[in-house]
């Protein structure tokens, strides 16, 4: 029924406004292939649960960030408060991705499988465990793969807030960094639009 209605055209400068941002991190994608750390990148997620639900979250997360971007800032807020916005985001992500990286290499290990990455916790399920991990010298790659999986070594509690924390860096860090491009190209947009505006005014003064 809604075939012969015409489009309102609300979301067109939104849609346009995604467009900008996704082709910044288009091209930032094209540059990371340049450096020898394509395999780290691809692979920098949380563990848990496993890489379609964090690619879904993050991605969800990303245009949630942009719409707020652009429907906070696109047209109001001062430039120089943007430019601001835009230093300390950069500085809160990379702090918390800093933390993110320590925490994931501490506790994230090889599947003995090699399934990827599984994430491992900080209790031992009994003192039999304890002492077999003292004999390896606190190695947790070969108490899992002597056990075959990390839930038979940590306690389900301590596995939870591994996890949980895992994931509330990788989000947070994913969040502000999308606010950070979302942002600059706002910023950008804002002056191609007030360009745009000039020459239409002197096209029309002339």
């Amino acid at each position: 029924m809604s075939a012969g209605l015409p489009q309102s055209g609300a979301l067109d400068g939104f849609w346009s406004f995604v467009g900008d941002v996704t082709s910044l991190w288009g091209l930032l994608g094209k540059l990371a292939v340049l450096v020898p750390f394509v395999d780290l990148v691809a692979n920098i997620g949380p563990p848990w649960p496993n890489r379609a639900a964090v690619s879904l979250l993050s991605c969800v997360v990303q245009l949630a960030m942009f719409m707020y971007v652009f429907e906070r800032y696109n047209t109001r807020g001062r430039v120089q408060s943007l430019q601001t916005s835009m230093q300390y985001l950069g500085v809160l992500a990379l702090i918390i991705g800093l933390l993110y990286l320590a925490m994931l290499s501490n506790f994230a290990v090889d599947h003995p499988k090699g399934w990827d990455r599984e994430v491992i916790g900080f209790e031992y399920r009994s003192p039999d465990i304890a002492r077999q991990a003292e004999r390896l010298n606190g190695d947790p790659k070969k108490l899992v793969d002597s056990h075959g999986s990390a839930t038979a070594i940590w306690t389900n509690r301590s596995l939870t807030v591994v996890r949980i924390g895992l994931w509330l860096l990788w989000i947070v860090c994913w969040a502000l960094g999308s606010m950070f491009v979302a942002i600059f190209v706002s910023l950008r947009w804002r002056r191609h639009q007030a360009q745009l505006r000039k020459r239409e005014k002197q096209t029309a003064a002339k």
